[in-house]
């Protein structure tokens, strides 16, 4: 269902918006806990150890990368970011057993930016985000209405982005408190 999803964002966004870019991540694998909310507790009322649900998490996400993969094959615009290996540093990586602490939110953020930077060098694509070339920790205060000091927002209503670079990030299923209110790394 979720691949039929994306299919069905990216035909739109391709039928409206031909020029338009879209990145897209799958996960690295975290590490369930026997009271963990996201992960641990499901397998635990299953009746699944820990360490074999890790292992099932684990194939999941290798599938939804597999099947990421795929439509970036199908639509030319898509761009799969795999995060696999990326985030993961051992159990101490994650403020939850689902979210990584801000360290694995900038290694995720790297991994954006050198992606977005190769395909600007194919395609002589401009970003604000090229400008920032590695820093360690994303910028977190884009959130709407939350201008980026030095950054001309002229058009955008506060958005946080140049008008001009058109960088457009969308994670679903996020929702809570409005700014400034965070959860680890994790910001509305």
């Amino acid at each position: 269902q979720a691949i039929g999803n994306y299919r069905q964002i990216l035909t739109e966004v391709g039928r409206q918006f031909p020029e338009v870019r879209v990145f897209g991540h799958g996960y690295d694998v975290p590490h369930p806990q026997s009271d963990g909310r996201w992960i641990g507790r499901p397998l635990t009322q299953r009746g699944i150890p820990l360490d074999v649900g890790r292992t099932v998490v684990s194939h999941v996400l290798a599938r939804f990368a597999e099947d990421l993969e795929a439509l970036q094959r199908e639509f030319p615009r898509f761009r799969f970011v795999d995060l696999r290996g990326k985030v993961d540093l051992g159990r101490s990586s994650w403020f939850d057993e689902l979210h990584p602490k801000n360290p694995g939110y900038g290694r995720v953020a790297q991994e954006f930016r050198d992606a977005i930077a190769k395909e600007a060098a194919d395609s002589r694509l401009e970003t604000a985000t090229s400008r920032r070339m590695g820093a360690a920790i994303p910028i977190t205060r884009s959130a709407p209405g939350v201008p980026v000091p030095g950054v001309e927002t002229r058009g955008t209503e506060g958005f946080g982005v140049e008008a001009a670079a058109r960088v457009i990030v969308l994670d679903p299923g996020h929702g809570g408190a409005p700014p400034p209110t965070k959860i680890g790394g994790s910001s509305w």
